[in-house]
Order: C-alpha cells, then sequence, then structure tokens
C-alpha cells in the first residue's frame, strides 16, 4: 500500500510550455518502480495507489488488510477508498471474490459483507463509480476464462442493500476480454481495447446505464492500434488512452485522446518528453491534469522508472466542433495561457498554421479522416498505406468490430474516397530526435510485418465467409418458410378441420416441389457441363475451320507470305495455349502437393491432439480415483468423530452419576472410605473425558486437513476437466480442417481427370 503526495504549486518552480512535464519522485517509500497497480484521487494533494510486483508499506494499516495482488483495480468516494479484485501474487493462494474498503481516517480495511451470490473472481477488469453512488465492474479473467458481464453495487445504500446486482442486457454486447479500460460520462460507460483468448481489440463501445444497451462507436480520426492494459482517464468529455501492449508483446507509448461530442480520435505529436512506452500504468487526473504512475517500461531509459509523468490538459486547446467538421485536418492549439509573444518561432513549432496543400509544419495534434471499409461483422479489410515521409487524408472512417488477432492478423485497407485529397508532410528527420526516429522505424516495421501476414490470410478469410454466408441463408430461408406455413390459430388446430387438411396438402406438395427441384438441379447440372463440353468443342472447331479456309485461300491465290504468317501465327496461339496448360498443370499440382503436405501436418497435429487428450483423460481418471479415496477417508473420519462424541456424552452422563453419589456420600460421615474410593473414580472417568476430547479435537483437526485435500483436489479436477475440453476441441477443430482439405483434394482431383 503506498500513499503518494502529489507536486503542490511550491514544487512548480519550472514552467513548461508543453504538456507533458516529469519530476522525479522523492521520499524514501518504494513506490516506484511498480505495474499493474491501481491508483485513485483521494484529495486534490493525494492519490492512493495499492497493488503491484513488489510490496511497498508506505501507508500503515489495519483491520481485514487484503492479500497481496497485481491488475486489481481501485477507487475513491468520498473519504473511503474501494478495492476490488485481482491476481494473487503469492503461488497457491486462492483468489478474492470479495471487495474491501479503506476508511481513510482511521487506516482502517475492512471487508465488505454482502447477501446473495457474489461475483466471479477477476483481474485485469475495470471499475467505475458513477455519480450516484453506484460501482460498476465490468470483464476481466480468472484464470484462463474471459469475462464480459456486468455487476454493480450501490455502495451509498450499504449496509441497507448489501448484495450485487448482475445486470442483463438488451442486447449483444463486446465479446469477453481483459485489460480494457472504461470510464462512465453522462450516465454511459464507455469500454476501449483489451485482449481474449484469440483477439486483440481497439473497437469502443459505450453502454446506456438507464437503457441498459449496449453501442459500438463508429469513430473517426486516428484510429488507436489494438492494445490491452493500457491506461486510461477522463478530462471534461475527452477520454485520454495511453501505452498499453499491442501486436506480438510490443510495449506501446503513444498518447490517444477520443472527443465524445465528435466521436472522433486525436493523436498527438510535439509534446514534450513524453513517457517511455510501457504497460500497467495508472493515469490519475487531479483537476485538469493526469498523473502517470508507474508501469512495465523494459525497452525505457534506466532512470525512467522512478519519475512521474504528468500531462497537463489546460494546455490542449481542441477546436470547436463546427471547425472540426468543415476542416480536412485537425489541428490543436498548445500554445499555454499567458504566452508572450517573443517566442513566435518557437510557438510556430508547437501550434503550425496551414498554409498550402504542400507546405505543413510540424503540427501538435492530427486527426485525419480515414476510410475504413468493412466488409464483414467480425473481420476487417483493411491494409494500412502509411509510408515513412507522407500521409494521406481521407474523408470518413467508420469503425466496425475493430479487432485483430493476435496469431492471424486481418488484413487492413485504407482507401482515399477523395482521389485529389492534398497531401500532408510530416516533421523532417531533422526535427525528430533519436527516441522519435527509432519508434517511427519501429512501427513501420511492425506495420509491414502486419500487411504481410494480413496479404497471407486473405484468401483464406474470404473462402470462410463465403461458406458461411451461403450455410446461414439457406438456413433462414427454410426458417422462414416453415414459420409462414405454421401461421394458423390454435382453434384452426382440429384435426378435421380445412384449414389443417389444407396445411398437410402444401406441405406435401411442398416437400414434392424441393424433390422436383433437386432433380431438375441436378439434370440441368449435367446438361450444362454437357452443353459448356460441346460448346468449347465447337469453339475449337470454328476455329480450325476457320484457319484451314485462310490457309487454303493463300494456297488457291499462292500467297506464301500470307501462308508463312499465318501459319506463325497459329504455332504461336498453339505454344501460348500449351504454355498456359502446363502452367495450369503445374499450378494444380504444387496445389496438390501443399494439400498433401498440409494434410500431413493435420493428420500429425490430429495424433499430438489425440494424445494430449488421452493423457488429460488419464490424468483426470488420477484425480477423480485420489477424489475418491479423499471422500472415503472423511467418511471415515466422520463416523470416527461420530462415535467419539457419543463416547464422551455416556462418559459425561457417568460423570454425572458418579457426582451425585458424592453428593449423597459426603452427607454420610461413617462412608469416607466410599467416598474416597468414588473422588479416584472420578479422576480417573475424568482423565478419560479429557483424553477423548483430545481424540475429538485430533479428529476434528484431520477432518479440516481433508477437506482442504478435497478442495486442491476438487480444483485440479477442474484443471484437467477444462485441459480434456480444450483438447477435445482442438481435436474436432483439426478433424474438421482436415475433412475440408481432403474435400479440396478430392474436388481438384477431379477436375484434372475431367480436363
Amino acid at each position: 500500500m503506498s500513499l503518494f503526495s502529489k507536486f503542490t504549486k511550491g514544487n512548480h518552480t519550472e514552467k513548461s510550455i508543453y504538456p507533458w512535464s516529469q519530476r522525479k519522485l522523492g521520499g524514501t517509500s518504494h513506490a516506484l518502480p511498480r505495474f499493474g497497480h491501481g491508483a485513485t484521487m483521494l484529495d486534490n494533494q493525494h492519490f492512493i495507489i495499492y497493488g503491484d510486483n513488489i510490496s511497498a508499506t508506505s501507508l500503515s494499516t489495519s483491520g481485514d488488510i487484503p492479500s497481496p495482488r497485481s491488475f486489481t483495480t481501485i477507487n475513491s468516494m468520498g473519504g473511503f477508498v474501494l478495492l476490488y479484485g485481482g491476481e494473487p501474487i503469492n503461488t497457491g493462494e486462492m483468489w478474492d471474490p470479495y471487495f474491501y474498503v479503506l476508511h481513510t481516517n482511521s487506516r482502517q480495511w475492512s471487508r465488505v459483507r454482502t447477501k446473495g451470490k457474489l461475483p466471479s473472481e477477476r483481474a485485469s477488469h475495470s471499475m467505475c463509480i458513477s455519480n450516484d453512488g453506484i460501482m460498476y465492474i465490468w470483464g476481466g479473467h480468472y484464470q484462463r476464462k474471459y469475462l464480459n458481464d456486468l455487476c454493480a453495487f450501490n455502495v451509498k445504500e450499504y449496509p441497507a442493500k448489501a448484495e450485487w446486482e448482475f445486470i442483463a442486457y438488451e442486447n449483444q454486447g463486446p465479446s469477453p476480454r481483459s485489460g480494457h479500460v472504461s470510464v462512465i460520462h453522462d450516465n454511459k460507460l464507455y469500454i476501449f481495447g483489451g485482449v481474449n483468448a484469440n483477439h486483440l481489440y481497439n473497437d469502443i463501445w459505450y453502454f446506456d446505464l438507464s437503457t441498459r444497451i449496449w453501442h459500438q462507436i463508429a469513430a473517426v480520426g486516428y484510429i488507436p492500434a489494438p492494445r490491452e492494459s493500457c491506461a486510461a482517464a477522463i478530462v471534461d468529455d475527452t477520454i485520454y488512452i495511453f501505452g498499453g501492449k499491442g501486436l506480438n508483446g510490443c510495449e506501446l507509448g503513444d498518447l490517444c485522446a477520443y472527443r465524445i461530442k465528435s466521436k472522433r480520435w486525436f493523436m498527438f505529436q510535439n509534446m514534450g518528453t513524453p513517457p517511455s512506452p510501457r504497460y500497467g500504468s495508472t493515469l490519475t487526473v487531479v483537476q485538469n491534469k493526469i498523473y502517470v504512475f508507474g508501469g512495465e517500461c523494459l525497452t525505457g531509459k534506466t532512470d525512467d522508472s522512478s519519475h512521474v509523468y504528468i500531462l497537463d490538459c489546460s494546455k490542449i486547446k481542441y477546436k470547436s466542433e463546427s471547425e472540426d467538421e468543415s476542416s480536412n485536418v485537425n489541428r490543436v492549439n498548445g500554445q499555454p495561457e499567458g504566452f508572450t509573444d517573443n517566442l513566435a518561432t518557437l510557438n510556430d513549432d508547437i501550434n503550425p498554421v496551414l498554409k498550402s496543400p504542400q507546405s505543413m509544419t510540424r503540427q501538435l495534434v492530427v486527426s485525419p479522416h480515414m476510410d475504413l471499409n468493412r466488409p464483414l461483422p467480425a473481420i476487417i479489410d483493411q491494409k494500412l498505406n502509411q509510408p515513412a515521409h507522407s500521409m494521406e487524408t481521407n474523408n470518413r472512417a467508420t469503425l466496425g468490430d475493430s479487432y485483430r488477432a493476435l496469431d492471424s492478423s486481418l488484413k487492413f485497407k485504407r482507401e482515399s474516397t477523395q482521389p485529389n485529397k492534398p497531401k500532408i508532410t510530416p516533421p523532417t528527420v531533422h526535427h525528430l530526435d533519436a527516441e522519435e526516429k527509432k519508434r517511427l522505424s519501429r512501427e513501420i516495421v511492425a506495420r509491414d510485418v502486419i500487411i504481410n501476414e494480413m496479404k497471407k490470410k486473405e484468401q483464406w478469410w474470404r473462402t470462410e465467409v463465403s461458406i458461411a454466408r451461403h450455410v446461414r441463408g439457406t438456413s433462414l430461408e427454410e426458417e422462414a418458410d416453415h414459420a409462414l406455413l405454421m401461421s394458423f390459430s390454435p382453434d384452426e388446430s382440429d384435426d378435421n378441420s380445412e384449414k389443417l387438411l389444407l396445411f398437410k396438402q402444401l406441405v406435401n406438395v411442398k416437400a414434392e416441389i424441393k424433390k422436383i427441384k433437386t432433380n431438375v438441379s441436378k439434370q440441368t447440372e449435367s446438361l450444362s457441363q454437357k452443353m459448356e463440353l460441346a460448346e468449347r468443342i465447337r469453339t475449337v472447331a470454328l476455329e480450325e475451320a476457320a484457319y484451314y479456309k485462310a490457309k487454303y485461300v493463300a494456297l488457291k491465290t499462292r500467297n506464301y507470305n500470307d501462308l508463312d504468317i499465318l501459319e506463325s501465327t497459329r504455332v504461336q496461339v498453339l505454344e501460348h495455349r500449351l504454355a498456359q496448360v502446363y502452367d495450369e498443370k503445374m499450378a494444380k499440382e504444387k496445389s496438390v502437393l501443399q494439400s498433401q503436405s498440409q494434410s500431413t501436418h493435420d493428420k500429425a497435429a490430429r495424433l499430438l491432439a489425440e494424445e494430449r487428450a488421452r493423457d488429460a483423460q488419464t490424468q483426470s481418471e488420477v484425480a477423480q480415483e485420489a477424489h475418491q479415496q479423499a471422500l472415503e477417508n472423511l467418511s471415515a473420519l466422520y463416523e470416527q468423530i461420530i462415535k467419539a462424541e457419543a463416547k464422551g456424552r455416556s462418559d459425561a452422563l457417568v460423570i454425572a452419576d458418579l457426582s451425585n453419589k458424592v453428593a449423597q456420600n459426603l452427607s454420610i460421615e461413617n462412608n469416607r472410605a466410599d467416598i474416597s474410593h468414588a473422588h479416584i473414580e472420578m479422576g480417573r472417568l475424568e482423565a478419560a473425558n479429557i483424553k477423548s476430547r483430545n481424540e475429538i479435537a485430533s479428529l476434528v483437526q484431520k477432518l479440516e486437513e481433508c477437506k482442504d485435500t478435497e478442495m486442491n483436489l476438487r480444483i485440479l479436477l477442474n484443471e484437467r476437466e477444462e485441459a480434456y475440453k480444450e483438447s477435445v476441441l482442438e481435436l474436432e477443430k483439426a478433424y474438421i480442417e482436415l475433412e475440408l482439405l481432403k474435400n479440396a483434394t478430392s474436388h481438384t482431383k477431379s477436375q484434372t481427370a475431367f480436363k
């Protein structure tokens, strides 16, 4: 737990003309470096940081202290700090499904006791608190399971209403993911980015908390690259996104802004000294300043991890909405207030003026219009076409399901809808420092790799989508016909009703019509093939007849020059046809070899998946046997405990009886020998009772140990079952791909044999 004090006015002796500035964190606390933590503003002078990959105890707390964890979320409300979720740092520790409250006045933690069902344990989720005091939790992951549920807890009504609310969506929302960011603005929950097992996202959604409907935003401008583990903060109506982890695990260091009113993305340049690329950091808003704290920075500077970066949003001024719509390139005035005119040269670098379409100096924020064509609901067909020294501006940009696959990136396409648009020249190489040059070169290389991978996957995606469309269209047509035929009222469903008889006759007629159509289609298909073959033969015969006719005319007229030309032309045509046939043959042979090689690889993969499935099944059986043995041991311990309790009760009855006898013997003065004997017997029975209680305590301890063993075995069994299910799914996927390849190979062979 760390308490970080922001820099007061006395510490800001240096005035910066740029929005970005940095300060080195002082004091003796070990608050930095760290990543995967959570941060929230406490007041105008402090904010709270909790959790990370190391331990720090700058603020001593007591009570129900949460266990060490990473990728957790915290938020503040009044004099309280709320903490929920996170992945345990200590190995073997259970995930915590509860959330905790820190009382900042007493510095005491307390675990919130709730009623009813608890949300699933999670990490890398998002937490926001609305103006009416409701805490919203969305997304995250638990081990290898990704979530997209939305849970709400009314903090203001606690403890009168201490239960979670699981919000049901009215429509389809974002796909399950973790590592995303979320903010609340105008009673709407905004979601950006994230990752799951297969995809990395850069789409933006908002959830209307009143109507409970998800909306995907078709944003325009500079769409950020897909990322996860980034940080976000909202200032006024602008959402700022910084850092994160992009494709192939590369760290990102760009700052992006999303204007909610205009639904437009902005990128920034010439903002001063920005933080190094990092992920797992936090953005905390204090008045109009955003504090960047922590983060994992493997490629940054050596002393960069001990600095706190500050983004002064008051120095970033956007153009009005009317000017933003009428301009092709959006610029932001980076000049701070009260800046005098004697620094005109430096001010021109920060806030350039567009003099002509061919002459453009470096600008602070650029938001060109892009055109992202969306042919499919789940796949974006785009192609990045941005050279190192030129950028084209486009008219509009629509964003669909904007995500990319981690292992198979999709193809991006950026096309200009207005061919005569002016080009904007970015800053020259002389104006860039070494760090910016390296970052630009890395981005260009990464984009080239993405483009090559997209080109390789394009044809495969097109084939898959065409098959899916065909299957979907057929099923929808059959369902619509069935619903139309079944539309008669319940009172007409009598067996003797005319409409029911007519319906049965129509069903029979429709079935016969389908059979006739199927037969006709089969016959017409064969006839069409025969007609096509006859037409090809006829065309070849006509060409041969024309050739021999021309040859006859040349011989008849004794025009040997025309005859030579005719012969050479025919030889060229025949050679061209032969070359085409040979190329087709080589292409088909190459395709067959590729299919055979792919089939061999798929067969090996299937065998490997089957072997893994068998191993998982064996491990599952072993875990099941261990679980059964633990249950048997638990039953035996239960029986021993029951016997020990019965023996203890009987001993208690004997002790009570002896106590009564002792009381009677005490009233008789002459029976002292019997009294001493009774005392000895009572002591013996008390010793036996103590021994029985010790046995009961040891048995109870063994019972608790067996319960822990059973819980661990259950967890192991669940993991093995999940591994077994995943192996079965991989096996089915490999089998389906193998069948598709076999069908394609057989189809290719049949066409080759036919030709």
